[in-house]
């Protein structure tokens, strides 16, 4: 199913579901002429994954040419620790046509390889053979916490009167992480207050959360003046295999009323 358009250097592709396809001949100037007419995209990127998991992606070979055929001969990967796989079947392209090799990847532990190669084989004569498309890994490590919503935005808010927002915090590190605590004040300031948190297990904190399991906090926001708080932090006790996390989540808010001054 065509799901968009995006440009591949002067060849323009259309974006379809993952699955080796290929298109009945175009006539409405998608494809541009070109002798050879082999076209390749240039690379293949993958965000990093945890061991256990894995992903598929799809890499376009095209045919661009108006008058000739050639053939796909073989899809293989290179200079890779086993993480990746490529899905090929001999395929002829006719002109205006292009199929979608499925490529996987799937880490088995967290020593990532930083580049690996599909190697495509055909027998386009004046061009040479293989070609080679780097597949590329994301090397720095997942974000340890994803918080949504963030930033926890309460808006503006009666000055007296509070308002509570509920947000979670999921652990997106691959290994298991401890949150002992949460400190909500900012300093001099007390308008925030942490008012429940339920976690995997009864007793929430402190918790201990596997790989994308969540906490679902509920904060408030009692505002005592028409200021204007932003980028308050939220600060977190916690801890992957032993080091501190380094991720945090913004909380802000502003008071409202009579005697307020007009946005």
């Amino acid at each position: 199913m065509t799901t968009g358009i995006r440009t591949m250097g002067s060849v323009a592709s259309i974006v379809l579901g993952l699955g080796m396809a290929a298109c009945e001949p175009c006539d409405d100037g998608r494809w541009q002429a070109t002798e050879p007419p082999l076209a390749v995209e240039s690379y293949l990127s993958f965000a990093s994954i945890c061991p256990g998991e894995q992903r598929t992606k799809a890499l376009r070979v095209a045919n661009v040419g108006t008058t000739r055929s050639f053939r796909l001969l073989d899809a293989r990967i290179e200079d890779d620790d086993g993480d990746f796989w490529v899905e090929f079947t001999p395929t002829e392209l006719a002109p205006n046509r292009f199929v979608d090799l499925l490529v996987t990847y799937a880490p088995r532990t967290t020593a990532r390889t930083p580049i690996a190669y599909l190697v495509v084989e055909h027998d386009i004569e004046e061009l040479a053979s293989p070609r080679k498309v780097p597949l590329t890994v994301a090397l720095d490590k997942p974000m340890e916490v994803h918080f949504d919503p963030n930033p926890i935005d309460f808006g503006a808010v009666e000055i007296g009167q509070s308002k509570d927002v509920e947000f979670t915090m999921t652990n997106m590190a691959c290994d298991p992480m401890t949150i002992q605590a949460l400190r909500v004040s900012a300093p001099g300031t007390s308008v925030f207050s942490l008012v429940s948190v339920a976690g995997p297990a009864e007793a929430a904190l402190p918790a201990v959360l596997a790989h994308e399991q969540s906490l679902n906090v509920t904060l408030r926001f009692t505002p005592t003046s028409c200021a204007s708080m932003a980028n308050l932090p939220l600060e977190i006790d916690g801890e992957v295999k032993g080091a501190p996390l380094e991720w945090g989540v913004a909380m802000e808010g502003k008071g409202s009323g009579a005697s307020c001054a007009a946005d």
